[in-house]
């Protein structure tokens, strides 16, 4: 009888055992044994030994005290330690809430701690999942990073390209993670606050009659209220409107 160690490493025959019989007749002709490595998603290096072993029960009584034999086996890792964000990249309007998926890529051995940060706290912050803990049984259900803008008024069209910046807490996570981080790029949004108002407009060619074709206009745009620059975007501009009845 052959039989794994553990299975979880190595396996018979694609089986925990299997076992072999040799007769009188075809005694002295190697028979072959396969086994098989686990593919797993556990970090790290496995070992199992393979224990062949005589079954007292239907042999020769003259095999029943052979020592059991054995065999090492080592199992080399295909799985590299990381974790997936996803998505990479957040649209959202100013005053807006958004949120991301963090999942690891790979069983660590021990847990794995991540912190969440904002690149700019007064604009962007983390409402949940500001440390995220991974721990072996549950290491491949996703957890949520929630994130909100703040609503600004002198919030400028400038915004884009903030950053979420995700690290693993060395100190606190399996060695394999360590110095692991990730981003997400966050695009605001900002026009959300249209100009509140009205111009005051002067007729500086003929003050002492109504306006004519020809005659200018002043415009004083100081009593409209735009705190979110949209008079100042190059992309929009004021357009303004008169009588000639």
């Amino acid at each position: 009888t052959i039989v794994s160690g553990d299975p979880r490493v190595v396996m018979v025959s694609e089986t925990e055992t299997e076992s072999l019989t040799f007769t009188m007749e075809n005694w002295d002709i190697g028979q072959e044994v396969t086994v098989h490595g686990v593919n797993n998603d556990t970090l790290g290096e496995g070992s199992a030994t393979i224990t062949l072993s005589v079954e007292d029960e239907g042999s020769d009584d003259a095999f029943t005290d052979v020592e059991d034999q054995t065999v090492a086996v080592k199992v080399t890792d295909n799985d590299a330690a990381g974790f997936t964000v996803l998505p990479t990249t957040l649209d959202l309007q100013e005053g807006g809430s958004g949120s991301f998926k963090v999942k690891l890529d790979a069983e660590p051995l021990s847990p794995v701690v991540l912190t969440v940060e904002s690149s700019d706290t007064d604009t962007v912050s983390i409402t949940d999942g500001a440390t995220l803990t991974f721990t072996p049984s549950k290491w491949d259900e996703e957890q949520m990073v929630a994130v909100k803008v703040t609503d600004k008024d002198d919030l400028i069209n400038e915004i884009n390209g903030l950053i979420i910046n995700l690290f693993v807490v060395d100190a606190h996570s399996d060695n394999d993670f360590d110095d692991l981080n990730r981003q997400v790029q966050i695009f605001v949004n900002n026009i959300n606050d249209l100009p509140e108002g009205r111009p005051t407009i002067t007729n500086t060619t003929g003050l002492d009659r109504p306006p004519k074709e020809d005659d200018l206009l002043g415009v004083d745009v100081s009593t409209i209220k735009d705190d979110d620059g949209i008079g100042s975007d190059p992309e929009w501009s004021y357009q303004w409107y008169r009588s000639l009845d």
